[in-house]
Parts: C-alpha cells; structure tokens; sequence
C-alpha cells in the first residue's frame, strides 16, 4: 500500500481549504482501521500530502464528535486529546520522527532512534520551522464537544529540519520513505484510535514496521527543469 504525494510549486496557504484547487489534486486517505480498544464513536477522518522543493505538506480532515483539548504547551501529549497524527520514516536506517497535533494546533514532534532507544524531543527552534493551520480557536476545549464538529488541521514540515537529525539527505529524490497517519483522543469520554495502515496488537502507533510506502510523484514537466536549482541541499539536486 502507496500514498503518492504530488508536486506543487506553491505551497497551500492558510485560506486553502479541503476543497480548495490545490488539495484537490491530492490523494486522499481515509483512516478505517479502529483499534479493537476504541469505543463505538467512529470519526471520519481523512488526509492529504503534498510535497514542495523543501517540504511535505498535509492537510486533515475530521468530522468528530466529544472533541476536547486541554493540551497548550509545545511537547504536551496531545494524544490524550482530539488528535491527528502523522509518523514518517524517511530512510529506514534513521528512525522516525512522530508528528502529533492536538484540534487547536498544539504539537508534540520526536525523532524516534532505529535502535528503539527513548525519542528524542524536537527542539523549539528547530519546531518553529512548522506550519501549523487549525481551523478550531487555538485555546483549550475544556467542556467535551458532544454534538458532531467538523474540523480541519493543516501542517508543513520541512526536510530541512528531518535532514538536521537524521543527518541524512531526506528529500523526494531518496527512496524508501514510509509512514502512517493516525487519529485518536485517549482522554475523550467516547476514545478511539485510527490508523491508515493498521497497527495489529497490542494497541500502539509505534510500529515503522507497520508503516505503509511513501512515494513522490515527479513534478511535471514543464517544471523539471526549474527543481534542480530551487532545491539544492535538499536531495533534489
């Protein structure tokens, strides 16, 4: 199983929704596999990638319901409340890093170690390189919303700052990436855990070895020719 990211040489804006031009050109994933553990409320949840010269970008989208967020703080765990995930492995001899971000923009980003050693947190200026676009108020959901809410979290996350800590180049060029996306709320009254590919048992989303193929799809053509220049140093050259 593939996710194909397509080109684009303009990055999506904050005003580009989910059926924006620029999104719509992306493939789109559904999270259909629920744990066994999450509880009758089955949210419909579904992503988007696509990739510039020097980044991925992703874009989420959740029809939900007991949705909750007590999590402000960079490097909370904002698993525990209404949470989108994206974990991306882009060599499979660097580790991974785990990209969580809570329904009002609140984001927990560690680079995992292939030897299964304790992640390592992102630092925070190397964490102000991301894009993070909630469409929900960014302040806390105290109160549980029970009644159904449609939300939508967008996010850019450069190569640059997964080449500082792999050490690796990590661009479109190099092979082998893989990931999976994920959706969960630990702390809602109704908890589920969604996944693109499925995680199996026991209940964990730290399994590269269940992760699916990324691939990038070549740019087109009239614009081959432009990347080389725009995107030395990211694995493009």
């Amino acid at each position: 199983m593939t996710y194909t990211l397509e080109y684009t040489s303009t990055p999506p804006g904050s005003s580009d929704g989910w059926d924006s031009p620029i999104w719509s050109k992306a493939q789109t994933v559904q999270l259909t596999h629920f744990h066994a553990d999450s509880s009758e409320h089955r949210p419909d949840a579904r992503v988007r990638l696509l990739y510039t010269d020097t980044a991925i970008h992703g874009l989420f989208h959740v029809k939900d319901r007991y949705v909750l967020a007590h999590r402000t703080a960079f490097q909370d765990s904002v698993c525990r409340d209404s949470c989108v995930e994206f974990f991306v492995q882009p060599h499979p001899d660097v580790g991974y890093f785990n990209l969580e971000i809570n329904c009002i923009g609140t984001a927990l980003l560690h680079h995992m170690k292939p030897d299964k050693s304790p992640g390592l947190p992102i630092g925070p200026e190397a964490c102000a390189q991301l894009g993070i676009i909630p469409s929900l108020p960014c302040e806390p959901i105290l109160q549980e919303i029970a009644e159904p809410v449609t939300w939508t979290l967008g996010f850019t996350l450069p190569f640059a700052l997964l080449e500082a800590y792999t050490g690796q180049p990590c661009g479109p060029t190099q092979t082998g990436w893989r990931g999976n996306f994920f959706k969960c709320a630990d702390e809602s009254s109704h908890p589920h855990w969604a996944s693109w590919r499925s995680v199996g048992e026991p209940l964990n989303f730290h399994k590269p070895e269940r992760f699916g193929a990324l691939a990038f799809a070549d740019p087109p053509t009239s614009l081959a020719s432009e990347i080389p220049a725009k995107a030395a140093g990211h694995g493009r050259a």
